[in-house]
């Protein structure tokens, strides 16, 4: 690399390495000019990035999202897990009422909910109905019965 750089200097006599930092005001000024000016295509660009990035990587959005939102109600963040790996462990069987669950349509339900302490853990979350987990709401564990968590405890799939 140092005789790259040796090369390309004695190449280029004319460059100084000083002048970026002499002149990094005008060219931070530049910059800011042209974003201003084109805010909306840098907008639009955005957006559409995103919304691309979302729709290839809905795992990686996914947890991100429950991170978020296991901080912000100031759960820990335990053994991380996919929906994929928590959907073969559980073998598509709901653990509020333990009966089979479609694969297309069903929630991550967590056991000891995130609003109540809960880790975001691989431990402390099941395969469930929508039904049913809307049923049990944040409460601990499932009132109608069912222990909740029924699943035996270990490491992640992947």
């Amino acid at each position: 690399m140092r005789r790259y750089n040796l090369r390309w200097r004695a190449e280029h006599p004319d460059y100084h390495p000083g002048w970026r930092l002499a002149h990094r005001p005008d060219e931070y000024a530049r910059t800011q000019a042209w974003k201003d000016a084109h805010r909306e295509e840098i907008r639009a660009a955005n957006a559409t990035y995103t919304a691309q990035y979302r729709k290839d990587h809905p795992d990686v959005c996914e947890a991100a999202q429950r991170r978020w939102r296991a901080r912000r109600n100031g759960a820990r963040i335990g053994t991380p897990y996919t929906r994929a790996a928590i959907w073969a462990r559980d073998g598509g069987l709901c653990g509020l009422c333990h009966t089979p669950v479609t694969e297309a349509r069903w929630h991550l339900d967590h056991i000891v909910p995130i609003t109540r302490g809960g880790p975001d853990a691989w431990e402390n979350v099941q395969v469930a109905h929508i039904r049913c987990n809307v049923r049990k709401g944040n409460r601990v564990g499932d009132r109608r019965g069912g222990a909740g968590g029924t699943h035996a405890a270990g490491s992640p799939v992947t």
